[in-house]
This record gives C-alpha cells, structure tokens and sequence, in this order.
C-alpha cells in the first residue's frame, strides 16, 4: 500500500474476491479495556486518511456498553492489502445485524481504515476481549448472501473516508523525526562499540590475549647474599693457590744469621 506516498487503494470487486482466497472474519463483543479500539487508533494515526462522518454517530458515542461488532476483509484492496470496519453500540449492533438480509448494504457512519500496522490476528487476540461470537464467514452458506453484505458494507465504509493532504504531511514529518533519532541512536550505539572495542584492544596483545608484562630479573651483581659468598670464596681460593705455589718454590728465605754470614763469605744464591 502505497498511500503514505499519496496513492489511494481501490477495492477489488466482489466477483474477483469471491473468487480469490480472500477471507471475511468477523467479532461481535464487548471490549471493556479498549484493547482493538487503541490499536486501530494507531492504525488510522498512519494513514492519511480522514472519517468526518463519524462524528455522526450519536449513538454509538453515547453507548457505555463497549460493545461493538468488527469486519476484517483480507486482500479487500487490490494491491492485496486488508480492510476493517467496525460498528459500535447495541442500536447500532442491531440494525447493522438485520440488515444482512434485507438486500442494502449498511449505510451508517462507523469506524474504518486500511490494515498497514496490525494484521487479523492481532486484532482478534486483543487482550481483555469478552467475545460473544467470531466467526470465518463462507462464501457459500445461504448462496454467500452474508459475505456479500458485509463486502457491500465494506465498500459503504470505505467511501466515507477522505484522503487528507495535511495529515498526510503531518505523517511525513513524524515518520523523518522518527528516522532521524533511530540514526541518532544508532551512531551513539556504534560510537559505544567502537570505544569498548578500542578500550578491550589497549588491555590486550594482538592476538587478542591479556599482555602481561615479564617480571625483571635481577641483578646477580654483587648484590645478593650468595653472591657476595661466592666472591669472597674465590677471593680465599686465590690466596691458598698463591700460598701453596711459595712454598714449593726454591727461593729460601735467609734468617738475619744467615744474613751475616753471607757478608764475611760467599754470595748465596
């Protein structure tokens, strides 16, 4: 459906819809917590489309009852989309009822719109629903009389809309603020992403795994217990050797006689 861009749905004709595997389904009932009416509220909200001719139903505004009776036509356009109507209030619910063999389709102001949001099964598993009936109707029960008035009805509902230039504006612009924040939110979540994926990449090595850095090692110069030991052990290796070595040389050391007698006689060598 293409009427957010200003094209108006036509509605296939009986003969084709008979013909087709399109459905009609229908619900008479209460809906005290106004589940199906908030729902096609926001569904009429979305299509540029006006109801003038609702605010003639007296009737159905002054009813306290919540009753109403609700007519899903599927593939009712011929771009394949849906169609519903719907009449509320006991008088109202009566006259549309007897009306489905008397030959005129119902002509009375009552709810309407194209089905772009919610489907069939939405509508019908509403919430807080105090169904009396609701039904698949044939197309061939009683010669389809019944499918036709309610696809008759349809059409009446159907021609009091009017398509609206100014709501249609006023769809185009929510619907580009709308846009405008969903790219806005979705900047902010990738800018997220980005910072924590920066963030986890800094804290990590390139293969993805936390970097650790090695323990120093330490100095073994001169600067631990045992290695002061081992010096000093070497220093005391030396002497000994040193020692050792002197007394097997044959270098003698003279006494102080001896060293006297070396003057009055020979040269000791």
């Amino acid at each position: 459906m293409n009427l957010e861009r200003g094209v108006i749905p036509t509605p296939d004709d009986l003969k084709t819809l008979l013909a087709s595997d399109a459905e009609i389904y229908t619900f008479s009932g209460a809906d005290h917590q106004s589940e199906i009416r908030i729902k096609l509220d926001e569904e009429f909200e979305n299509t540029p489309l006006v109801n003038n001719r609702l605010v003639e139903d007296i009737e159905g505004e002054a009813d306290l009852t919540h009753r109403l009776t609700l007519v899903y036509i599927t593939d009712f356009f011929k771009d394949g989309s849906d169609f519903l109507y719907y009449v509320k209030g006991a008088a109202n619910m009566s006259k549309f009822l007897l009306g489905t063999f008397g030959g005129k389709p119902y002509d009375r102001p009552c709810f309407a719109s194209p089905m772009v949001v919610y489907d069939a099964d939405e509508i019908f598993t509403s919430m807080g629903l105090d169904m009396f009936a609701s039904d698949r109707v044939s197309k061939t029960d009683t010669k389809g009389i019944r499918w036709k008035y309610l696809y008759a009805s349809g059409i009446k509902a159907w021609e009091k809309l009017r398509f609206s230039e100014e709501k249609l504006e006023a769809i185009r612009k929510r619907n580009e603020e709308f846009d405008k924040e969903e790219a806005l939110r979705k900047r902010q979540a990738e800018r997220e992403l980005s910072d924590s994926e920066t963030l986890f990449t800094s804290d990590t090595g390139d293969d993805g795994e936390i970097a650790a850095s090695e323990p120093e090692t330490p100095s073994t110069e001169g600067t631990t217990p045992g290695s002061n030991q081992d010096d000093q052990s070497d220093d005391a290796g030396e002497d000994l050797g040193e020692y050792e070595r002197f007394e097997d040389s044959d270098v003698s050391m003279d006494t102080p006689d001896e060293a006297e007698g070396s003057e009055e006689g020979e040269i000791l060598l």
